[in-house]
Protein backbone atom coordinates (compact mmCIF):
# COMPACT_ATOMS: atom_id res chain seq x y z
CA UNK A 1 0.00 0.00 0.00
CA UNK A 2 2.95 2.33 0.57
CA UNK A 3 3.91 1.92 -3.09
CA UNK A 4 0.31 2.50 -4.19
CA UNK A 5 -0.39 5.48 -1.93
CA UNK A 6 0.55 8.08 -4.53
CA UNK A 7 -1.72 6.61 -7.21
CA UNK A 8 -4.81 8.68 -7.98
CA UNK A 9 -7.79 6.98 -6.25
CA UNK A 10 -9.55 6.28 -9.57
CA UNK A 11 -6.48 4.42 -10.87
CA UNK A 12 -6.04 2.50 -7.64
CA UNK A 13 -9.69 1.37 -7.69
CA UNK A 14 -9.44 0.45 -11.37
CA UNK A 15 -6.30 -1.65 -10.82
CA UNK A 16 -7.70 -3.37 -7.72
CA UNK A 17 -10.89 -4.16 -9.63
CA UNK A 18 -8.84 -5.53 -12.54
CA UNK A 19 -6.81 -7.71 -10.15
CA UNK A 20 -9.88 -9.03 -8.38
CA UNK A 21 -11.68 -9.75 -11.66
CA UNK A 22 -8.49 -11.05 -13.33
CA UNK A 23 -9.02 -8.65 -16.23
CA UNK A 24 -6.77 -8.09 -19.20
CA UNK A 25 -5.81 -4.47 -18.39
CA UNK A 26 -4.33 -5.59 -15.08
CA UNK A 27 -0.96 -5.88 -16.83
CA UNK A 28 -0.70 -2.06 -16.59
CA UNK A 29 -1.02 -2.12 -12.79
CA UNK A 30 1.96 -1.29 -10.54
CA UNK A 31 4.28 -4.25 -9.98
CA UNK A 32 3.50 -4.47 -6.24
CA UNK A 33 -0.20 -4.96 -6.99
CA UNK A 34 0.49 -7.46 -9.77
CA UNK A 35 2.76 -9.41 -7.41
CA UNK A 36 0.03 -9.44 -4.75
CA UNK A 37 -2.63 -10.89 -7.05
CA UNK A 38 -0.31 -13.18 -9.01
CA UNK A 39 1.01 -14.82 -5.84
CA UNK A 40 -2.29 -15.49 -4.07
CA UNK A 41 -2.53 -18.96 -2.59
CA UNK A 42 -5.12 -20.62 -0.41
CA UNK A 43 -3.69 -21.51 2.98
CA UNK A 44 -3.10 -25.25 3.39
CA UNK A 45 -5.42 -25.40 6.43
CA UNK A 46 -8.43 -24.04 4.51
CA UNK A 47 -11.26 -26.59 4.36
CA UNK A 48 -14.33 -25.40 2.46
CA UNK A 49 -16.27 -28.43 3.74
CA UNK A 50 -16.24 -26.92 7.23
CA UNK A 51 -18.30 -23.99 5.88
CA UNK A 52 -21.24 -26.12 4.69
CA UNK A 53 -23.29 -26.32 7.94
CA UNK A 54 -22.82 -22.59 8.54
CA UNK A 55 -23.84 -21.69 5.00
CA UNK A 56 -26.95 -23.85 5.26
CA UNK A 57 -28.06 -22.52 8.64
CA UNK A 58 -27.35 -18.92 7.63
CA UNK A 59 -29.55 -19.26 4.55
CA UNK A 60 -32.29 -21.03 6.52
CA UNK A 61 -32.31 -18.08 8.95
CA UNK A 62 -31.31 -15.29 6.57
CA UNK A 63 -33.96 -12.79 7.67
CA UNK A 64 -33.16 -13.26 11.37
CA UNK A 65 -29.42 -13.12 10.64
CA UNK A 66 -29.77 -9.82 8.74
CA UNK A 67 -31.95 -8.29 11.47
CA UNK A 68 -29.36 -9.34 14.05
CA UNK A 69 -26.50 -8.01 11.93
CA UNK A 70 -27.99 -4.58 11.28
CA UNK A 71 -29.63 -3.91 14.64
CA UNK A 72 -27.06 -5.55 16.88
CA UNK A 73 -23.69 -6.39 15.41
CA UNK A 74 -23.11 -3.22 13.39
CA UNK A 75 -24.42 -0.88 16.08
CA UNK A 76 -22.29 -2.57 18.72
CA UNK A 77 -19.23 -2.82 16.48
CA UNK A 78 -19.29 0.78 15.30
CA UNK A 79 -19.59 2.04 18.86
CA UNK A 80 -16.09 0.73 19.70
CA UNK A 81 -12.64 2.09 18.86
CA UNK A 82 -13.53 1.33 15.23
CA UNK A 83 -15.55 4.56 15.26
CA UNK A 84 -12.36 6.51 16.03
CA UNK A 85 -10.81 5.38 12.76
CA UNK A 86 -13.79 6.70 10.80
CA UNK A 87 -13.73 9.96 12.71
CA UNK A 88 -10.00 10.56 12.31
CA UNK A 89 -9.97 9.75 8.58
CA UNK A 90 -13.19 11.70 7.97
CA UNK A 91 -14.87 8.54 6.63
CA UNK A 92 -18.48 7.93 7.61
CA UNK A 93 -19.36 4.37 8.59
CA UNK A 94 -23.11 4.43 8.96
CA UNK A 95 -24.19 5.71 5.56
CA UNK A 96 -26.91 3.89 3.66
CA UNK A 97 -24.32 2.80 1.09
CA UNK A 98 -21.91 1.49 3.73
CA UNK A 99 -24.66 -0.47 5.49
CA UNK A 100 -25.79 -1.95 2.17
CA UNK A 101 -22.20 -2.97 1.41
CA UNK A 102 -21.86 -4.63 4.82
CA UNK A 103 -25.11 -6.52 4.29
CA UNK A 104 -24.11 -7.57 0.79
CA UNK A 105 -20.72 -8.83 1.96
CA UNK A 106 -22.39 -10.84 4.72
CA UNK A 107 -24.81 -12.37 2.23
CA UNK A 108 -22.10 -13.15 -0.32
CA UNK A 109 -19.68 -14.87 2.08
CA UNK A 110 -22.51 -17.20 3.10
CA UNK A 111 -23.46 -18.00 -0.47
CA UNK A 112 -22.29 -21.51 -1.48
CA UNK A 113 -18.83 -21.03 -3.02
CA UNK A 114 -18.86 -17.35 -2.07
CA UNK A 115 -15.39 -17.50 -0.49
CA UNK A 116 -13.74 -19.19 -3.45
CA UNK A 117 -11.43 -17.07 -5.64
CA UNK A 118 -14.17 -16.34 -8.18
CA UNK A 119 -16.93 -15.91 -5.57
CA UNK A 120 -18.47 -12.53 -4.82
CA UNK A 121 -17.85 -13.01 -1.09
CA UNK A 122 -14.13 -13.38 -1.75
CA UNK A 123 -14.13 -10.38 -4.10
CA UNK A 124 -15.97 -8.13 -1.65
CA UNK A 125 -13.80 -9.27 1.26
CA UNK A 126 -10.66 -8.54 -0.77
CA UNK A 127 -11.93 -5.04 -1.56
CA UNK A 128 -12.64 -4.50 2.15
CA UNK A 129 -9.09 -5.54 3.03
CA UNK A 130 -7.76 -2.92 0.60
CA UNK A 131 -10.01 -0.33 2.26
CA UNK A 132 -8.64 -1.40 5.66
CA UNK A 133 -5.10 -1.07 4.35
CA UNK A 134 -5.83 2.41 3.03
CA UNK A 135 -7.40 3.44 6.36
CA UNK A 136 -4.43 1.93 8.23
CA UNK A 137 -2.10 4.05 6.12
CA UNK A 138 -4.12 7.24 6.76
CA UNK A 139 -4.29 6.54 10.49
CA UNK A 140 -0.57 5.80 10.75
CA UNK A 141 0.13 9.24 9.30
CA UNK A 142 -2.39 11.01 11.52
CA UNK A 143 -1.36 12.93 14.62
CA UNK A 144 -4.75 12.03 16.13
CA UNK A 145 -4.10 8.28 16.30
CA UNK A 146 -2.58 7.50 19.72
CA UNK A 147 -0.15 4.73 18.78
CA UNK A 148 1.04 4.15 22.35
CA UNK A 149 -2.51 3.68 23.66
CA UNK A 150 -4.18 2.01 20.69
CA UNK A 151 -1.34 0.20 18.91
CA UNK A 152 -0.98 -0.24 15.17
CA UNK A 153 -4.16 0.95 13.49
CA UNK A 154 -6.27 -1.84 12.04
CA UNK A 155 -3.61 -4.43 12.76
CA UNK A 156 -4.08 -8.12 12.11
CA UNK A 157 -4.88 -8.41 15.83
CA UNK A 158 -7.59 -5.75 15.62
CA UNK A 159 -9.13 -7.31 12.54
CA UNK A 160 -8.93 -10.89 13.72
CA UNK A 161 -10.49 -9.98 17.04
CA UNK A 162 -13.14 -7.76 15.43
CA UNK A 163 -14.16 -10.38 12.87
CA UNK A 164 -14.36 -13.07 15.56
CA UNK A 165 -16.42 -10.84 17.82
CA UNK A 166 -18.70 -9.75 14.95
CA UNK A 167 -19.30 -13.42 14.06
CA UNK A 168 -19.96 -14.46 17.66
CA UNK A 169 -22.27 -11.50 18.24
CA UNK A 170 -24.10 -12.36 14.99
CA UNK A 171 -24.90 -15.76 16.49
CA UNK A 172 -25.88 -14.22 19.86
CA UNK A 173 -28.18 -11.58 18.38
CA UNK A 174 -29.67 -14.06 15.89
CA UNK A 175 -30.62 -16.34 18.77
CA UNK A 176 -32.21 -13.39 20.57
CA UNK A 177 -34.51 -12.80 17.59
CA UNK A 178 -35.41 -16.47 17.22
CA UNK A 179 -32.72 -18.38 15.28
CA UNK A 180 -31.56 -21.74 16.61
CA UNK A 181 -28.18 -23.36 15.99
CA UNK A 182 -26.48 -26.63 16.85
CA UNK A 183 -22.92 -26.44 18.17
CA UNK A 184 -21.64 -27.70 14.80
CA UNK A 185 -23.56 -24.95 13.00
CA UNK A 186 -22.22 -22.28 15.37
CA UNK A 187 -18.64 -23.45 14.81
CA UNK A 188 -19.22 -23.47 11.07
CA UNK A 189 -20.65 -19.92 11.05
CA UNK A 190 -17.56 -18.81 12.95
CA UNK A 191 -15.34 -20.62 10.44
CA UNK A 192 -16.95 -18.76 7.54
Amino acid sequence: MEELFSLPPADLHRFIEAGIEQEEDFRDAPQALRDFFNNLEEPPWLDYGVFRPGILVFNENVQLMLVAFVTGVLVEGFSTLIAKSFNITKRVAATKRCLQQNNRQLMEIFYPGGLRRDGDGWKLSTRVRFVHARIRNLLAKSDDWKHEAWGTPLSVGHLGFAISVFSKRLLDYSELVGARFSEEEKESVLAV
